[in-house]
Protein backbone atom coordinates (compact mmCIF):
# COMPACT_ATOMS: atom_id res chain seq x y z
CA UNK A 1 0.00 0.00 0.00
CA UNK A 2 1.06 3.33 -0.35
CA UNK A 3 1.21 5.53 2.41
CA UNK A 4 0.33 9.07 1.40
CA UNK A 5 0.75 12.12 4.20
CA UNK A 6 -2.64 12.88 5.67
CA UNK A 7 -2.75 16.67 4.41
CA UNK A 8 -2.43 15.35 1.00
CA UNK A 9 -5.20 12.99 1.56
CA UNK A 10 -8.14 15.21 2.22
CA UNK A 11 -11.20 14.64 0.13
CA UNK A 12 -11.90 17.11 -2.46
CA UNK A 13 -14.31 19.57 -1.49
CA UNK A 14 -17.74 19.14 -3.14
CA UNK A 15 -19.21 21.26 -5.87
CA UNK A 16 -21.87 23.36 -4.27
CA UNK A 17 -25.17 21.85 -6.02
CA UNK A 18 -27.20 25.28 -6.82
CA UNK A 19 -30.70 24.29 -5.00
CA UNK A 20 -33.82 25.37 -6.61
CA UNK A 21 -37.54 26.20 -5.56
CA UNK A 22 -40.25 26.31 -7.75
CA UNK A 23 -42.91 29.57 -7.95
CA UNK A 24 -46.24 29.21 -8.50
CA UNK A 25 -47.19 32.54 -10.53
CA UNK A 26 -50.77 30.07 -11.61
CA UNK A 27 -52.98 33.18 -10.26
CA UNK A 28 -51.64 35.90 -13.25
CA UNK A 29 -52.82 33.31 -15.59
CA UNK A 30 -56.25 32.92 -13.59
CA UNK A 31 -56.62 36.09 -12.84
CA UNK A 32 -56.37 37.14 -16.74
CA UNK A 33 -58.50 33.68 -17.61
CA UNK A 34 -61.41 34.79 -15.72
CA UNK A 35 -61.95 37.78 -17.14
CA UNK A 36 -61.09 36.48 -20.43
CA UNK A 37 -64.41 34.08 -20.21
CA UNK A 38 -66.13 36.44 -18.81
CA UNK A 39 -65.88 38.34 -21.69
CA UNK A 40 -66.53 35.74 -23.41
CA UNK A 41 -70.15 34.95 -21.45
CA UNK A 42 -71.00 38.40 -21.97
CA UNK A 43 -70.45 38.35 -25.89
CA UNK A 44 -72.46 35.58 -26.14
CA UNK A 45 -74.96 36.83 -23.68
CA UNK A 46 -75.52 40.48 -25.68
CA UNK A 47 -74.61 38.93 -29.06
CA UNK A 48 -71.36 41.28 -29.09
CA UNK A 49 -68.85 40.21 -31.70
CA UNK A 50 -66.32 42.28 -30.38
CA UNK A 51 -66.35 41.01 -26.39
CA UNK A 52 -66.41 37.50 -28.33
CA UNK A 53 -63.21 38.52 -30.22
CA UNK A 54 -61.44 40.16 -27.27
CA UNK A 55 -62.51 36.86 -24.85
CA UNK A 56 -61.30 34.13 -27.26
CA UNK A 57 -58.06 35.76 -27.92
CA UNK A 58 -57.00 36.62 -24.67
CA UNK A 59 -58.09 33.51 -23.37
CA UNK A 60 -56.47 31.91 -26.40
CA UNK A 61 -53.28 34.05 -26.35
CA UNK A 62 -52.98 35.62 -22.67
CA UNK A 63 -51.36 32.38 -20.74
CA UNK A 64 -48.83 31.85 -23.20
CA UNK A 65 -47.83 35.45 -23.19
CA UNK A 66 -47.75 35.20 -19.34
CA UNK A 67 -45.86 31.99 -19.20
CA UNK A 68 -43.24 33.85 -22.11
CA UNK A 69 -43.16 36.69 -19.61
CA UNK A 70 -41.80 34.42 -16.86
CA UNK A 71 -38.84 32.91 -18.82
CA UNK A 72 -40.66 29.59 -18.57
CA UNK A 73 -41.59 28.06 -22.43
CA UNK A 74 -44.34 25.74 -21.76
CA UNK A 75 -45.98 28.52 -23.55
CA UNK A 76 -46.16 26.11 -26.45
CA UNK A 77 -47.89 23.77 -24.57
CA UNK A 78 -50.46 25.79 -23.50
CA UNK A 79 -51.67 27.60 -26.56
CA UNK A 80 -52.03 23.58 -28.06
CA UNK A 81 -53.89 22.69 -24.49
CA UNK A 82 -56.37 26.04 -24.86
CA UNK A 83 -56.54 25.23 -28.31
CA UNK A 84 -57.61 21.74 -28.32
CA UNK A 85 -59.18 21.24 -24.81
CA UNK A 86 -62.43 23.12 -26.37
CA UNK A 87 -62.23 21.59 -29.34
CA UNK A 88 -61.82 18.13 -27.89
CA UNK A 89 -65.06 19.22 -24.83
CA UNK A 90 -67.31 20.14 -28.40
CA UNK A 91 -67.11 16.95 -30.44
CA UNK A 92 -67.42 14.69 -27.11
CA UNK A 93 -70.56 17.31 -26.31
CA UNK A 94 -71.56 17.59 -29.74
CA UNK A 95 -72.45 13.91 -29.08
CA UNK A 96 -75.16 14.10 -26.67
CA UNK A 97 -77.06 16.72 -28.30
CA UNK A 98 -80.35 15.89 -29.46
CA UNK A 99 -81.28 18.77 -31.81
CA UNK A 100 -81.91 18.45 -35.32
CA UNK A 101 -80.24 20.31 -38.09
CA UNK A 102 -83.61 21.12 -39.63
CA UNK A 103 -84.49 22.91 -35.86
CA UNK A 104 -83.33 26.52 -34.72
CA UNK A 105 -82.50 25.23 -31.41
CA UNK A 106 -79.31 25.94 -29.15
CA UNK A 107 -76.23 22.86 -29.70
CA UNK A 108 -76.39 22.50 -25.68
CA UNK A 109 -73.96 19.72 -25.40
CA UNK A 110 -71.67 21.68 -28.55
CA UNK A 111 -71.52 24.75 -25.55
CA UNK A 112 -71.09 22.60 -22.73
CA UNK A 113 -67.96 20.58 -24.20
CA UNK A 114 -66.78 23.80 -25.13
CA UNK A 115 -66.90 25.28 -21.80
CA UNK A 116 -65.66 22.32 -19.95
CA UNK A 117 -62.64 22.06 -22.62
CA UNK A 118 -61.87 25.48 -21.68
CA UNK A 119 -62.34 25.04 -17.74
CA UNK A 120 -60.22 21.92 -18.24
CA UNK A 121 -57.12 23.85 -20.02
CA UNK A 122 -57.37 26.82 -17.48
CA UNK A 123 -57.16 24.35 -14.55
CA UNK A 124 -54.04 22.30 -16.05
CA UNK A 125 -52.50 25.54 -17.58
CA UNK A 126 -52.93 27.24 -14.20
CA UNK A 127 -51.65 23.71 -11.98
CA UNK A 128 -49.32 22.46 -13.82
CA UNK A 129 -47.50 24.81 -16.16
CA UNK A 130 -47.25 28.14 -14.43
CA UNK A 131 -44.37 27.39 -12.19
CA UNK A 132 -40.81 28.74 -12.41
CA UNK A 133 -37.68 27.87 -10.69
CA UNK A 134 -35.82 30.06 -8.38
CA UNK A 135 -33.25 29.22 -6.48
CA UNK A 136 -32.84 28.92 -3.48
CA UNK A 137 -31.31 31.01 -0.80
CA UNK A 138 -27.98 29.66 1.03
CA UNK A 139 -27.77 29.83 4.55
CA UNK A 140 -25.32 32.71 4.77
CA UNK A 141 -28.23 34.34 2.39
CA UNK A 142 -31.69 33.81 4.83
CA UNK A 143 -29.77 33.90 8.14
CA UNK A 144 -30.53 36.86 10.86
CA UNK A 145 -28.13 39.41 10.44
CA UNK A 146 -27.67 42.01 12.84
CA UNK A 147 -25.61 44.84 12.64
CA UNK A 148 -24.65 48.06 15.39
CA UNK A 149 -23.82 51.39 14.03
CA UNK A 150 -22.81 54.41 16.25
CA UNK A 151 -25.16 57.49 15.20
CA UNK A 152 -23.76 61.03 15.79
CA UNK A 153 -25.24 64.27 15.34
CA UNK A 154 -24.79 67.84 16.55
CA UNK A 155 -26.54 67.18 19.84
CA UNK A 156 -26.94 63.70 20.08
CA UNK A 157 -24.63 60.44 20.08
CA UNK A 158 -26.19 57.07 19.96
CA UNK A 159 -26.34 53.73 18.66
CA UNK A 160 -28.63 52.24 15.39
CA UNK A 161 -29.55 48.53 15.50
CA UNK A 162 -30.17 47.27 11.79
CA UNK A 163 -31.11 43.83 10.84
CA UNK A 164 -32.02 41.47 7.92
CA UNK A 165 -34.32 38.32 8.45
Amino acid sequence: MLDVPRSIARPLPRARSQRFEREWYGWQTLALDSLSLSLLVAGLRKDHEALLWVGGASYLFGGPLIHAGHHNWTAGASLVTRALLPLLGTLIGSAYDNCEPAHDCVQLGELAGFAGGALAAVVLDASAFSWTPRQKPTESESALTLTLAPTLGDSRRGLSLFGTF
